[in-house]
């Protein structure tokens, strides 16, 4: 699917003389089970570094919507259906269409997931009344999955900006990972690392210029799912929400606060028990039995 949009910049901003860089953030925001087909939402952050006409450097973020859907299959015959997806940008494009106007296109490759649970009918093994019978039982290992996800929460950092005190912070962007994941009692465990870079502006050589400080800032979360075997495998993902910075008037210290939601799935084996055959007889039976 593709998200884009054309942005008009406000007036207090320089007019666009020469584009920097440009880097694209996907946000997931929504799901939605239909009769027949998975919809799935969400949203493009677009970080945008540009010169003006006098040749300082000029930042801002802007953002545009895209959705997309898949049938549901034989899930939608089903009671208790989970889906989930894994977006990626594949590529952005930007383009100036004005003194103060962009046009910005992204590709978005998706992996949708659809996990469902298809129901069984009861089975009738046998009919008449005062009948003997027996059951022969089998024991299987049966591997299970499923979806966890933390919801969103945050994570703070407070730090100095390099430079002179009239440093001034105008924006955040960076990228999360999760570079362990580990089973627990009745959850699983997420470490990662969150990378940001703060933007700010300063004086260099008596001229107000555009900087970058790259930060990163470990955490961990803990996720409950229910009871997980010791053979349990999990995966996860993390994805940054949003990103705000915020400095107090009588104190040189920059306040971070980051939303991130970690998804992953997990699957494990176990053994079961499942009857294999059942038989009966009402009749007497003479046998006869030789060495």
């Amino acid at each position: 699917t593709e998200s884009s949009g054309d942005f008009s910049l406000p007036d207090y901003m320089p007019q666009i003389a020469k584009m920097l860089k440009v880097e694209a953030r996907i946000i997931p925001s929504g799901k939605y089970i239909g009769s027949d087909r998975a919809e799935f939402s969400g949203s493009v952050v677009y970080s945008v570094l540009y010169t003006g006409e006098d040749g300082v450097p000029s930042y801002t973020n802007l953002s545009s919507d895209y959705e997309y859907s898949v049938p549901l299959g034989a899930a939608a015959d089903c009671d208790e259906v989970e889906i989930y997806d894994e977006p990626t940008i594949e590529s952005t494009t930007v383009r100036p269409s004005g003194p103060r106007k962009l046009s910005i296109r992204s590709r978005i490759k998706s992996l949708p997931h659809v996990i469902y649970k298809k129901p069984q009918q009861r089975a009738e093994l046998y009919d008449e009344e005062n009948i003997e019978y027996q059951k022969l039982r089998d024991v299987r290992n049966v591997m299970h999955n499923g979806h966890f996800e933390s919801g969103e929460f945050e994570l703070e950092d407070v730090f100095k900006l390099e430079g002179s005190p009239d440093a001034e912070p105008v924006g955040c962007e960076g990228s999360g990972c999760i570079s362990e994941v580990t089973p627990t009692f009745d959850g699983v465990m997420c470490r990662g690392e969150l990378e940001y870079r703060v933007l700010y502006f300063d004086i260099e050589a008596g001229r107000r210029s555009l900087f970058s400080s790259k930060r990163k800032l470990r955490f961990e979360k803990e996720i409950a799912v229910g009871h997980m075997a010791d053979n349990t495998f999990a995966r996860a993902y993390g994805r940054i929400v949003s990103a705000d910075i915020s400095s107090a008037e009588d104190s040189s210290d920059i306040s971070l606060s980051v939303i991130v939601n970690i998804c992953g799935e997990y699957m494990f084996e176990r053994k079961e028990v499942f009857v294999k055959d059942v038989y009966s007889c009402n009749c007497n039976c003479n046998v006869e039995y030789t060495e």
